[in-house]
């Protein structure tokens, strides 16, 4: 949006009405040319070109949510992300990742994380535009940690070939 110009307002050259804003939606992606004519109020005329940028918004998915045995780091493989300038990892948590940076970090529970028995793990990806033009893409999965269960087995003595065991 342009706004507030200092004298004359503008004029749009598709509806012809008048106005104090350049209001423009982009329908596609790609650079884009554009050409500002201003005329003075003594008939001068100016020109100022430049190019636009229109970029795709940013895309996030965390992956599917999941269980793991308690204690266990989480390796997130089956994240993506496309149209990013940067990504950041976040929890619900006190884990860590080995890099938050990454599509595909892993991450260690916390002993909190382990107590809870469920975390959530947060994937941002931030657009390629200029000061917050793309709203970020923000995509979460939850983690279930099940405690291991260790079987135990009693101790039978030795038996004989073709002896019965015996009941435990």
């Amino acid at each position: 949006i342009v706004s507030k110009p200092t004298v004359s307002k503008f004029t749009d050259p598709v509806s012809g009405q008048e106005g104090s804003e350049v209001d423009v939606k982009w329908t596609q992606t790609g650079i884009f040319k554009l050409t500002v004519i201003q005329t003075s109020s003594f008939g001068c005329k100016a020109q100022e070109l430049g190019e636009v940028e229109v970029f795709a918004q940013p895309k996030a998915f965390a992956g599917k949510s999941f269980s793991i045995c308690n204690g266990y780091p989480i390796k997130l493989t089956e994240a993506t992300a496309s149209d990013y300038s940067t990504l950041l990892w976040s929890t619900s948590g006190d884990g860590t990742y080995n890099d938050p940076t990454l599509i595909n970090p892993v991450y260690t529970p916390g002993p909190k994380d382990n107590s809870n028995e469920t975390v959530t793990l947060t994937l941002t990806a931030q657009g390629k535009g200029n000061g917050g033009s793309c709203t970020p893409a923000v995509s979460s999965i939850t983690v279930t940690s099940d405690f291991q269960i260790t079987p135990l087995f009693s101790t039978i003595p030795l038996l004989c070939l073709n002896s019965t065991p015996p009941l435990l």
